[in-house]
């Protein structure tokens, strides 16, 4: 018989249960993320191959649909978005402000 009693990490703590339409449009975001995720890979190909001119714009098309897709999971979860999603969102900006001078 265990004496201790195991406590739940803070991040499960915080967590809040989901309404079940909630839970579903989490796991299809989730899904889309993975599916992106693909598609950026392979666009990251064409642009190595063909270069960015020519294939860059599918690429932030592509980034700009994963960027709101772990937005809308992070909306739905509460929680901040991760921090490869956030150096990312950062990069934009940097690169967004860069063209604006």
């Amino acid at each position: 018989m265990p004496t201790v009693i195991p406590t739940h990490p803070e991040i499960a703590a915080a967590a809040q249960p989901l309404s079940w339409p909630d839970m579903a449009r989490v796991l299809i975001l989730l899904a889309c993320v993975r599916w992106l995720n693909r598609r950026l890979q392979a666009v990251n190909r064409r642009v190595v191959r063909y270069g960015f001119d020519i294939a860059g714009t599918d690429l932030a098309l592509t980034m700009q649909r994963w960027l709101a897709c772990h937005e809308a999971i992070g909306a739905l979860l509460g929680r901040p978005e991760p921090s490869h999603v956030a150096q990312v969102r950062a990069t934009l900006q940097k690169g967004a402000e860069r063209k604006s001078r």
